[in-house]
């Protein structure tokens, strides 16, 4: 694990939620009381980069200290992932209103897909599969 991976997860992260919460709109609620998700997409990214900072510092610093607590690649993972989890549920408990265990539900849906879609990749490293393909052509 390294801080790119810790990067691709928040961006993931970022870029996920809205959709997430997109779909629960959609789903859940009555119809005309549907948020517009590119009204409020850039809103929303820009109020997520910016409270979720503090969690991305967190998990960059367990990840540095990792040299002297010498964790194994899994544990790390998992003790990265549950600081990730906490650090969202905080943040937005901090911030408080009415919608938030809505926005505490989608952004811990999109996290949980963000680590499936990094832990995928990692599994089947796609990276190596497209520079594969373009040697054989």
């Amino acid at each position: 694990m390294n801080i790119k991976y810790l990067i691709s997860l928040w961006i993931l992260n970022l870029f996920l939620a809205p959709f997430v919460f997109f779909g629960y709109e959609t789903i859940i609620t009555v119809p005309g009381k549907i948020f517009s998700l590119i009204e409020v997409f850039p809103i929303t990214i820009l109020f997520s980069t910016v409270f979720s900072f503090p969690t991305l510092i967190a998990a960059i610093l367990i990840l540095k200290f990792n040299v002297y607590f010498g964790l194994n690649s899994l544990s790390l993972k998992v003790v990265i992932w549950s600081v990730w989890l906490i650090g969202i549920y905080v943040t937005l408990k901090l911030i408080g209103g009415s919608v938030i265990p809505v926005f505490i539900i989608c952004y811990l849906i999109a996290a949980f897909i963000s680590v499936i879609i990094l832990e995928f990749r990692e599994i089947f490293n796609l990276k190596n599969f497209y520079k594969k393909d373009k040697i054989e052509d």
